[in-house]
């Protein structure tokens, strides 16, 4: 099911406008759309009820949701876009991996909800725990996303050879849209060895250029001696419309967008983030 996205929803408004984005790179990759909605049954077996009622509560919910995901599979096949829907059960940080680890999607994309609401919003309190827990690609639409064409896209290099497949899948978004490129490095101005850096970018370039042969690829290494402040003037300076960057087993990627830092990065409440699954 390489052809095909997964879209988790709770059918909130932020759910909603994570799907608008799903079927714009549907279209655009000519790929299918899953749609899976899960039911936390051990949540309406704790309520005080007798079995019968419990039982009738249970058919009704899931004719509910049923309907609900109906409404959904015609929203997105009215954009000739195929589609199909699944009800899974339980927390979505248990069932998603294992959904999509069957389905082997091209990537997954899913709503986020604003840090004052993470608590009190699933689809935005899993979302870090689902791109730790995965191994495709994972769009993260915020809930405040503005959907447009994806005209400038900025991806984060750490120059390792999983940037290169990463990179692949942008070219394939932004071939469709015309969109801009940029690959960018951040380096700490304390770094010892800046000149090995610049070569190991540098043979990145290369790689990349020679592999994807991608007109509007731009490159940028930048230096600073705070990399996370200096990617966040970046970002607000050039405004993308999509934020891609590969998982690291090191905590940059939790300090940057999960840590005390979030708060202060305006950027993050509204542009798409896509993750691809960790790199060295």
């Amino acid at each position: 099911m390489e052809n095909t996205i997964i879209h988790p929803t709770d059918f909130s408004e932020c759910a909603n406008k994570a799907l608008d984005y799903a079927i714009l790179i549907a279209k655009a990759l000519n790929l299918k759309i899953s749609i899976a909605h899960a039911i936390d049954f051990n949540e309406l077996n704790g309520l005080e009820r007798n079995s019968l009622n419990m039982v009738d509560e249970t058919k009704l919910l899931i004719t509910a949701t049923e309907k609900k995901l109906k409404n959904l599979v015609n929203k997105i096949e009215a954009h000739q876009i195929k589609c199909s829907a699944t009800i899974c059960s339980g927390k979505i940080s248990l069932w998603l991996p294992e959904f999509t680890n069957k389905n082997n999607p091209k990537m997954i994309i899913m709503g986020t909800t604003g840090s004052s609401s993470l608590s009190k919003k699933i689809m935005g309190s899993s979302t870090y725990s689902i791109i730790k827990s995965t191994n495709v690609p994972l769009l993260s639409v915020p809930e405040k996303a503005i959907l447009g064409d994806f005209k400038k896209l900025t991806f984060l290099s750490n120059y390792k050879n999983k940037d290169i497949a990463s990179i692949g899948i942008l070219v394939e978004i932004a071939s469709h849209f015309n969109s801009v490129i940029d690959v960018v490095h951040v380096l700490n101005n304390d770094s010892a060895k800046k000149e090995n850096n610049r070569k190991l970018f540098d043979d990145l370039k290369l790689k990349i250029e020679e592999k994807f042969k991608y007109e509007h690829l731009n490159f940028q290494l930048l230096f600073s001696n705070n990399v996370e402040q200096r990617l966040q003037i970046l970002i607000e300076e050039t405004d993308p419309d999509l934020i891609s960057l590969v998982m690291r087993k090191q905590n940059f990627f939790e300090r940057l967008f999960f840590g005390s830092l979030t708060e202060k990065m305006a950027y993050h409440s509204k542009t798409p983030l896509l993750v691809f699954p960790i790199g060295d």
